[in-house]
């Protein structure tokens, strides 16, 4: 069976967060890949993001209901050894160069990672309304000149990456519209017994 993995914000107190990135690995898992999403937290697994019962509860449903890497990752420089069929970035805003994370990790979300010979993908990737950073123009080139499919998930973030690539690229559907609504109600329940 080939396989993917995904990078994404998966390990936030957030709904919108989260659950593309459970939309995203179910969809790619029921086409019939091996899907894992790498557990990449450069703030540690217990960083200020998941602090608080919210984050509690996030925290229970992600590490129970997300296909994460067995290791976390605290740094860009840990995940070259990462084998992988297609590398895949997206969704949610992971190309939002006004996030700390991005700014700081900008080559790990643009997939310059991992061996050679992997396919690297995006699928709806947002940009959020930013362009990239002249500083980091260079860096974004490179690593997009070695993706073989470009997605993002609105117009808008075409034209902020342009100056990045002459590749076609493709608006697509955020993830979260591409499961069943049942499997909503599922993640509903567990969320809601994580907090109990």
């Amino acid at each position: 069976m080939r396989s993917v993995k995904i990078i994404t914000f998966h390990a936030v107190p957030n709904y919108g967060g989260v659950l593309q990135a459970y939309a995203l690995s179910k969809t790619i898992s029921e086409l019939g890949f091996d899907v894992e999403i790498i557990d990449f937290r450069p703030s540690g697994r217990n960083g200020a993001d998941l602090d608080g019962e919210d984050g509690i509860a996030f925290m229970g449903f992600v590490e129970k209901c997300l296909p994460l890497t067995p290791k976390v990752f605290a740094s860009r420089d840990e995940l070259d050894h990462l084998r992988a069929d297609v590398f895949l970035s997206g969704s949610d805003q992971i190309w939002n160069f006004d996030k700390r994370k991005v700014h700081e990790n900008a080559s790990t979300y643009f997939l310059d990672f991992g061996q050679d010979s992997a396919k690297r993908v995006s699928y709806a990737a947002s940009t959020g309304g930013t362009k990239i950073p002249r500083e980091q123009l260079e860096t974004v080139r490179k690593a997009l000149s070695r993706f073989d499919h470009i997605s993002v998930r609105e117009p808008g973030s075409i034209e902020n990456i342009r100056d990045a690539t002459d590749k076609p690229v493709k608006v697509d559907l955020d993830p979260t519209f591409l499961i069943n609504i049942s499997l909503y109600s599922l993640s509903k329940k567990v969320h809601y017994s994580l907090r109990l």
